[in-house]
């Protein structure tokens, strides 16, 4: 088994203008959290929960130190409800490797200032639709 440092990570995401920005000059942490819906079937008198999957859902999480250059991407929403292309590289780019893939929207954008620290970013975005999991040609 291959091991490989996070600091290979590559995370794009669209500008408002939708076009697909490499933003992981601005981020020192990206997450994918990928989780299923699982529905409860229990009949009365059930010992034991059961459970059917249901749909598949997933969020992400990112960011970083503070740079204008980075708000400009995640500050202004893309016009009307438009998702967002994103590409998430957890090992680095590279032949071989995997990528993530689609779409989501920006569900919150926070930065945070404090007068003893650097200022910093943090954004959560929703999946909207699958996620493909494939890897780098």
């Amino acid at each position: 088994m291959a091991f490989v440092h996070g600091k290979n990570t590559v995370f794009k995401l669209d500008n408002p203008a939708g076009v697909l920005t490499d933003i992981k000059a601005y981020c020192d942490q990206a997450s994918l959290q990928r989780m299923n819906d699982l529905v409860e079937t229990n009949p009365f008198g059930a010992a034991a929960k059961q459970r059917v999957k249901g749909m598949a859902d997933a969020k992400i999480s990112i960011g970083g130190p503070f740079d204008p250059a980075l708000d400009a991407v995640l500050a202004t929403d893309p016009a009307g409800d438009a998702s967002r292309t994103f590409e998430f590289l957890p090992a680095g780019a590279g032949a071989g490797l995997p990528k993530r893939t689609g779409e989501c929207h920006v569900s919150d954008y926070n930065v945070d200032s404090s007068s003893d620290g650097a200022v910093t970013w943090s954004a959560n975005l929703e999946v909207t639709g699958p996620v493909d999991s494939t890897v780098q040609a």
